[in-house]
């Protein structure tokens, strides 16, 4: 799952989110089956109890975020987001296109440890975008966009300011962002 739920200020995403979420975590049993985040606390606390900001969980802001997790840290991240079957981010009109791929490249890890783990060989080269988990992005692109970072609608300058490999990152999630070919939107 791959979508998006569009909409101005106002139309009810908020609402519509919690139902679903309320609705996936019933379906799988387990309230860790889904991971809740936005970019800003205000924003995540909105989305209800167990929220979090984007960089709490994934370090998007950290100066190696690029780089992949290894060892101790890896071992951890896994640990926390085994559970883990649907991300839902807010305000993704200000979450950067870097920010995004990080996450989708951290999903990624989790599932090949997973699958090294669950079937005793190595994984399959692409685990797909996000690492097969679902996501629901919700937002409004009217709204700000990403501060000192490349946002994810195309045609929109590359902002970043680490260097090659960032604006590569950058672009990488704006071609992440475009297979969310499934688009919700409240009016």
């Amino acid at each position: 799952l791959r979508l998006l739920l569009l909409g101005t200020a106002g139309t009810g995403k908020t609402h519509c989110a919690k139902v679903a979420i309320a609705e996936v975590r019933g379906m799988l049993g387990s309230y860790d089956s889904v991971l809740t985040m936005a970019f800003t606390g205000v924003a995540a606390a909105n989305l209800g109890t167990g929220s979090r900001t984007i960089d709490s969980v994934f370090h998007t802001n950290r100066n190696d975020a690029e780089q992949d997790l290894v060892g101790e840290d890896l071992d951890n991240f896994v640990r926390d987001l085994e559970p883990v079957k649907l991300l839902v981010i807010d305000e993704v009109s200000t979450c950067g296109a870097l920010a995004l791929e990080v996450i989708s490249r951290r999903m990624q890890q989790v599932a090949r440890v997973l699958w090294r783990s669950r079937f005793h060989c190595a994984p399959p080269s692409d685990m797909g975008p996000f690492g097969g988990v679902g996501v629901l992005l919700m937002g409004d692109f009217a709204q700000l966009p990403p501060v000192l970072s490349t946002s994810l609608m195309a045609g929109m300058p590359i902002v970043e300011s680490g260097g090659a490999s960032a604006k590569a990152m950058a672009l990488a999630g704006r071609q992440t962002f475009n297979t969310f070919d499934d688009v919700i939107r409240l009016r």
